[in-house]
């Protein structure tokens, strides 16, 4: 009983709160990775076809009490987002679209509870279809708090130059000064893992091994070729 209670409690609070929009926001200020993609890419000749951005946060054993707080900085007035939400007596998630042209950012906030109290989980992915731009980053609405090395990156492109997978991936790799940590080639297709230690995030693969950029080369033609670089990893789905 206590505990359809507090789910019900929570489910009132969210309902209330999801009526309103966003007046806190965060963006990216700066996103060197980004950066030097692009430069990679400029450098290669390869045509940005898309890029996408994904931000999540985690925050467990929060109070109820908390969880109104948090939610309530969030959610304030700011038009924009086109908001959907789904209830059920363990889980609430609402999730916000925003299109722009050719922009998309979508913001998903989920709630579970958890011993008598919850986790938030908030996740925000920007798709962005065409050249890299750093202006869009400043124009962002990122509802919650986030830490550097809870981004994602990944770039999208193709090139015409006829060059060899193998060729590609270690021009792009010596470009960003990283090395190659490990390899999966197969028939048309080459994925690269490698590590530069000129960006701050990184991913453990094992004992002795990080990572924090990742190259994935298929043939499309003798010409074409379609590059996807992803630091720390390629995202695909989030």
């Amino acid at each position: 009983m206590r505990n359809r209670y507090i789910n019900i409690t929570i489910i009132t609070i969210l309902t209330i709160i999801i009526i309103n929009n966003f007046t806190s926001v965060y963006s990216i200020s700066s996103f060197k990775e980004l950066e030097d993609i692009k430069k990679v890419t400029e450098t290669n000749n390869i045509e940005i076809q898309k890029w996408k951005v994904y931000i999540k946060d985690t925050k467990s054993n929060v109070p109820l009490r908390m969880v109104k707080n948090e939610l309530r900085d969030i959610f304030k007035k700011e038009d924009g987002y086109s908001w959907d939400k789904e209830v059920d007596e363990h889980h609430y998630q609402a999730t916000g679209v925003m299109e722009k042209g050719n922009i998309i950012e979508k913001v998903i906030i989920s709630v579970l509870p958890s011993n008598h109290e919850y986790s938030i989980t908030y996740t925000y992915q920007l798709i962005v279809e065409g050249s890299i731009g750093n202006d869009v980053l400043n124009q962002l609405n990122i509802p919650f708090d986030f830490k550097k090395n809870n981004r994602f990156l990944t770039v999208e492109g193709v090139t015409y130059e006829g060059e060899s997978n193998n060729s590609i991936s270690k021009d792009l790799l010596d470009l960003v000064d990283g090395k190659k940590v490990e390899e999966l080639n197969e028939k048309g297709f080459l994925s690269v893992s490698g590590y530069t230690s000129n960006w701050e995030t990184q991913l453990k693969l094992d004992e002795q091994n990080i990572m924090n950029i990742q190259i994935g080369v298929r043939k499309l033609s003798d010409q074409t070729s379609k590059i996807t670089i992803g630091t720390p990893i390629i995202i695909t789905e989030y």
